[in-house]
């Protein structure tokens, strides 16, 4: 694809964002092409523009680790109750990816049933839109192992900024599936034990 066509299109998508009063908040820096974030009715959303594809994506990411760290930066008794539970060396406390290790100890104990069940919940909102659903992964902070466990759900809606039909309505229903399945996801995640135990 010509670099004219690629960046004339991210330019339209663009344009369709701050059309349908959505913020651009910041460009990110993907090596695989443009990013930016979307702020829409408090939601974070990921404009991707890969410029190898005939279509962008917008994403839509529901970090169980992010939650948890937000809660351990706001209620410490919270963090050091973790650290307690699981017997966390005291000399980690200075480490700058302690609320990182912290969080993905309480999330390994996040049983396989309530996994499935909570993906299989997450696959059934999805049905009724063109929405792309995927598990979100973590790696273990401490170590550097291939070794990743669930981190929660990302959903994704699908652009097609190269074909002639596509214009502000394309971008408008996108965005709605995406967030109308993103808030289906969250009534459904806060349900975890885990998180029900923070005040999700």
């Amino acid at each position: 694809m010509a670099a004219d066509n690629y960046y004339d299109s991210v330019g339209q998508v663009l344009a369709y964002v701050l059309s349908s009063s959505d913020k651009i908040k910041a460009q990110g820096a993907r090596s695989e092409g443009l990013n930016f974030y979307i702020q829409r009715d408090g939601i974070s959303l990921e404009l991707f523009c890969p410029p190898n594809r005939r279509y962008f994506s917008l994403i839509y990411d529901h970090r169980i680790s992010d939650f948890l760290k937000f809660k351990y930066e706001e209620e410490t008794q919270i963090l050091r109750g973790h650290i307690e539970r699981y017997n966390i060396d005291e000399n980690r406390l200075r480490d700058e990816n302690l609320n990182d290790i912290v969080a993905y100890h309480r999330i390994n104990d996040i049983s396989n049933e309530d996994i499935n069940d909570t993906f299989q919940n997450v696959q059934s909102f999805a049905i009724h839109s063109d929405c792309r659903i995927r598990d979100l992964k973590i790696r273990d902070p401490r170590e550097n192992k291939d070794d990743e466990i669930w981190d929660g759900i990302q959903i994704q809606g699908l652009l097609y900024p190269f074909e002639d039909e596509f214009g502000p309505r394309g971008y408008e229903r996108t965005a709605q599936e995406v967030i109308s399945v993103a808030k289906q996801v969250e009534d459904s995640i806060k349900r975890l034990d885990i998180l029900e135990e923070v005040g999700y």
